[in-house]
């Protein structure tokens, strides 16, 4: 009898090494998932602010269509697109981000490029990012 009640008192439960090894493979896993989520939220935000400024870019492009041009003395097209310059080249969308916007001309071919500059939300080193586009204009 006394050989039946050694049996049972080892398969009682757990040794604390086992449940330690446990808890280190359950924090691997969660520590794992939690680095794919914020490298995840982080591109989100990211390609978010990217397709902001793009369009922010493409409405300029449109404006100097409509505009036939950029009169002299402006940098860039307001959110009614009137031709201005300064503060009025500076945009903040809902999410946060201040956007500007610089329209410059190169004489020889009639090319304006179209810049757009912010500083990312994100958790990103060096948060200056831009998107530049380039119209030619047909006169």
């Amino acid at each position: 009898m006394r050989i039946l009640r050694l049996s049972k008192l080892k398969e009682a439960g757990d040794t604390i090494i086992e449940v330690l090894i446990s808890l280190s493979i359950i924090s691997l896993v969660l520590v794992g998932a939690y680095a794919s989520v914020r490298h995840n939220t982080t591109e989100t935000q990211t390609t978010q602010e990217r397709t902001s400024a793009l369009q922010l870019a493409q409405g300029q492009v449109e404006f100097l269509r409509a505009a036939k041009g950029l009169p002299s003395g402006k940098t860039c097209f307001d959110q009614s697109g009137a031709a201005t310059s300064g503060t009025g080249c500076t945009v903040t969308l809902a999410g946060g981000a201040a956007y500007t916007l610089t329209i410059s001309l190169s004489s020889p071919g009639n090319v304006y490029t179209v810049k757009v500059v912010w500083t990312t939300l994100s958790a990103h080193a060096n948060n200056d990012a831009s998107v530049t586009l380039y119209y030619k204009s047909v006169q």
